[in-house]
């Protein structure tokens, strides 16, 4: 009895034991299923995918020694992740610096997301999107780079801007047409009738025509005011400073202009009156200070509205703040003050657009590489 006790006992740890086993055998089964799984999405995905740790790689797929002419994966993980970067990026931030901030957030925060500008080992440099997450292997915290190279976007974007820009030049070129032909030619018409009239009008007052001279006086000065309503115009389709004096005179004589007409205070502080640059370049302010100008006189009620130009290093940069009440900037679609068009402006020209604003202070800011200053 005794026996068939300890015979049945063991019958049933065996049959527990064997229980565990098939369980053991379907997880080992799943894992290596998910695992080539994994590895044949690591390895079949076009971007560079790579394990590291915060100083040193681990693993690389294919598409990373494709990307960055390695010849293995033993070559690629001698390296460092700022090694496969110019030594600066283009912000001038050090690579090496950049890229152990970067790995240090991902893994405080668990993920971090952003552009770089890589270096292959043949020296030439593309820019990429990278996504560092953060995972544990084998019981160790790592880091899963992917690393998507962007040339073909950038490049999409850059003929974009470039087809905006020519759009951009082809206005500002129609504008000055007209411009001058309103002034050269209409305007010297207009300047030859007022002439005549005021000598009409004389002629009639000596012969003792007071009446006739007097209706001959009235059309020369309604003549007088339409010339100048079309040198304003002309001024307004391109302001014949800003080719010959430049952007800061310009921004000057803009402010000028429009101070005495309204109920609000207008500065314009630049120390750089002597300073030309590209003529793009120039345009390019002067339109979105204009527009930021005008928006600010007609929206924003304020009582104060400054322009502030000034050179950073290679870089020149625009302001132009308020005193108003301010308005959402994610909104733009609601506010339709221009500015989109103001930061495709910006971005046609080389330059980038930021806006804050809040209640009692709006910022307009455009900052432009001097690359072809003058």
């Amino acid at each position: 009895m005794k026996n068939s006790d300890e015979i049945e006992t063991l019958r049933r740890r065996i049959a527990r034991l064997k229980a565990k086993t098939d369980r053991l055998q379907h997880v080992e089964a799943a894992l290596r299923a998910s695992e080539a799984k994994y590895r044949t999405l690591y390895e079949s995905t076009s971007d560079a995918v790579m394990l590291l740790d915060e100083k040193t790689f681990i693993d690389c797929n294919h598409a990373t020694l494709a990307i960055f002419g390695c010849d293995s994966v033993q070559e690629f993980c001698r390296m460092h992740p700022a090694d496969l970067s110019p030594p600066r990026q283009p912000d001038g931030r050090s690579s090496r610096e950049a890229a152990e901030e970067r790995i240090k957030t991902a893994f405080l925060e668990g993920t971090c997301h952003f552009g770089w500008l890589h270096r292959r080992t043949d020296g030439s440099d593309f820019p990429a999107d990278v996504l560092l997450n953060v995972m544990t292997l084998g019981g160790r915290k790592l880091l899963q780079a992917v690393v998507r190279d962007i040339t073909e976007l950038k490049q999409a974007e850059q003929a974009a801007r470039t087809a905006h820009m020519k759009l951009v030049t082809a206005r500002e070129d129609e504008r000055r047409r007209l411009a001058s032909e309103l002034h050269d030619s209409m305007g010297q018409r207009m300047i030859a009738v007022h002439y005549k009239l005021r000598s009409a009008a004389e002629t009639c007052r000596n012969n003792e025509k007071a009446y006739l001279a007097e209706q001959l006086e009235q059309i020369s000065k309604a003549c007088g005011e339409l010339i100048g309503e079309v040198r304003a115009i002309s001024h307004g389709l391109f302001p014949p400073t800003l080719e010959a004096l430049g952007l800061v005179p310009t921004l000057k004589q803009l402010v000028n202009d429009l101070e005495p007409k309204q109920n609000v205070s207008v500065t314009c502080e630049a120390g750089l009156d002597a300073v030309r640059f590209d003529g793009k370049v120039e345009i390019m302010l002067f339109r979105i200070a204009q527009e930021a100008l005008h928006n600010a006189m007609r929206h924003s009620g304020a009582d104060n509205i400054g322009i502030h130009l000034d050179r950073q290093g290679e870089w020149l940069i625009l302001n132009v703040v308020d005193d108003g009440k301010g308005f959402d900037p994610q909104d733009l679609g609601r506010n339709g003050l221009g500015l989109t068009t103001m930061a495709e402006r910006a971005r046609a020209g080389g330059g980038r657009m930021e806006i804050s604003s809040r209640k009692g202070q709006t910022g307009v800011q455009v900052s432009v590489r001097l690359q072809d200053q003058k």
